[in-house]
């Protein structure tokens, strides 16, 4: 059951195991940032989210907390099939907010800004992490809650709908790594930048690595110089892991047949790859999964 009560929207979720989903019959432009106030009711592990990108309700993006500042991101799909539909649900991200965890219910604002196929995910003004979802291109709004093992009664209020363009990012997310790259791509036609834009607390990167390319590097910043960066693993174009920082051997960080650099360092991390001609670059994706510890990662390239 939902209702509005003084100008916020109540959700009563009557059933454990049950998810309610309440969605804006409007429409919504595609490139869109989506804020909302929460408040959870009795039960840490019950779920609040905004869906964003609904085409229906049974295919739409959703980004989601719980009350000890867990998030996810998923792609709910499905064929469309009048008669007997059959759906896809797919956790694209995973994670939690450390700066968040020490109590319960410490996230009382979500919100998710989403331009093209680039989707960047907050809470508490925090940057969380930045995807790109390709599945679903435009549609509206919801609101959601689920609850685990107990019912419970949630809240939503203040909500508010920008233009991606009209957005204001906090500032801890906001800055520059490398100045004009537009004009060093001109001036430079054998160097290449990829910016990747703000990357937040944590992140998984693809570093696209193109047959002639002869050397890339990787590099990425806060916005304050003391925050630890620390890169947790290292996947090749082939499947095989270079580096994971729960098995390799604590010299491979800093001493890495396959980039030149460490997986952890302050204020900016710099990998260069290869290291040794006996390991040159492969062609295709690189997977570089990334965590900052204080401020988000605000901006981030390959070069």
């Amino acid at each position: 059951m939902t209702e509005y009560v003084d100008s916020s929207f109540k959700m009563n979720i009557m059933e454990a195991q049950f998810t309610q989903l309440s969605s804006y019959r409007l429409p919504f432009p595609p490139d869109i940032s989506i804020a909302v106030d929460i408040a959870f009711g009795q039960h840490p592990d019950t779920w609040i989210g905004i869906a964003h990108r609904m085409h229906d309700e049974n295919n739409y993006y959703l980004f989601a907390v719980d009350g000890q500042a867990n998030y996810k991101v998923f792609s709910i799909t499905s064929d469309r099939s009048v008669a007997n539909p059959s759906y896809s649900v797919d956790t694209l991200f995973t994670s939690y907010v450390p700066q968040l965890a020490d109590q319960n219910f410490s996230i009382n604002n979500i919100r998710v800004d989403m331009v093209g196929n680039r989707f960047e995910f907050f809470a508490n003004n925090i940057l969380l992490t930045s995807l790109e979802m390709n599945n679903i291109s435009q549609g509206g709004i919801g609101l959601v809650g689920w609850t685990t093992d107990n019912p419970d009664v949630i809240t939503f209020n203040n909500l508010k709908v920008y233009d991606y363009d009209e957005r204001v990012m906090p500032k801890e997310a906001d800055c520059v790594l490398v100045e004009n790259a537009i004009e060093t791509d001109v001036s430079n036609p054998d160097l290449r930048i990829n910016s990747l834009g703000a990357l937040g607390i944590d992140s998984n990167v693809l570093m696209s690595v193109q047959p002639d390319d002869l050397s890339v590097v990787f590099s990425a910043r806060t916005l304050e110089p003391d925050n630890l960066i620390v890169m947790s693993r290292l996947t090749s174009p082939n499947g095989n892991v270079l580096y994971d920082i729960q098995s390799s051997p604590e010299d491979e960080c800093s001493n890495n047949k396959y980039y030149s650099g460490s997986c952890g360092a302050e204020g900016e991390i710099n990998l260069q790859f290869p290291s040794n001609p006996k390991h040159p670059l492969l062609h295709g994706d690189y997977k570089i999964e990334l965590y900052s510890m204080g401020q988000p990662i605000c901006d981030a390239a390959t070069i």
